[in-house]
């Protein structure tokens, strides 16, 4: 039967491509599909290079899967999970259960760009806070739970709590089908 592999992704309307790491891809069992040359630019620059792609069938919260072609990489990043008295604070000023929204870590297994825009993220305006201007919940068809996105600074929170903080968008509740 089928088998699924939970993962930590990373959303990112920078990206125009998507891409895995290729222990992750090789754990999912993610089909080659040849092979990509050319420049990536990232905020260290640009290096012209050879990546391996993979096909993945990346499940949403409703159940249906979506093919996703990805550019395999080495390492994409970590995933840090907000500190516990933060996440209670900010989820009771938004009116919000622990439990409707995100706070994981770990290594980021996928990054999905704007190829794959169909999954990435939207701001519920309906449920901000004027108090975080620049923090946003969010949700994508990924996960049936919510996360937040933007920053905060630090004359929001007292000091001992946090100075400056932002938030990437990210997900931990999707599976790749292995096939």
């Amino acid at each position: 039967g089928n088998t699924e592999v939970p993962g930590i992704c990373l959303l990112d309307v920078g990206s125009s491509i998507g891409y895995t790491t290729i222990e992750y891809a090789k754990r999912c069992r993610m089909k080659p599909a040849g092979e990509w040359t050319g420049s990536v630019s990232t905020i260290n620059g640009t290096k012209m290079s050879t990546y391996p792609i993979f096909m993945a069938k990346i499940k949403d919260a409703r159940g249906h899967y979506h093919s996703a072609k990805l550019l395999g990489t080495r390492r994409i990043g970590l995933k840090k999970k907000l500190p516990d008295e933060l996440f209670k604070k900010l989820c009771q000023d938004f009116h919000l259960s622990q439990s409707s929204l995100q706070n994981s870590d770990g290594e980021i297994n996928i990054l999905l760009g704007l190829d794959s825009a169909a999954l990435l993220s939207d701001k519920h305006l309906d449920m901000s806070n004027p108090n975080y201007p620049q923090l946003f919940v969010c949700s994508s068809p990924l996960s049936s739970q919510f996360f937040f996105c933007g920053s905060i600074g630090k004359d929001l929170l007292g000091d001992d709590i946090v100075r400056t903080l932002t938030f990437k968008q990210d997900l931990v509740c999707f599976h790749t089908a292995l096939t």
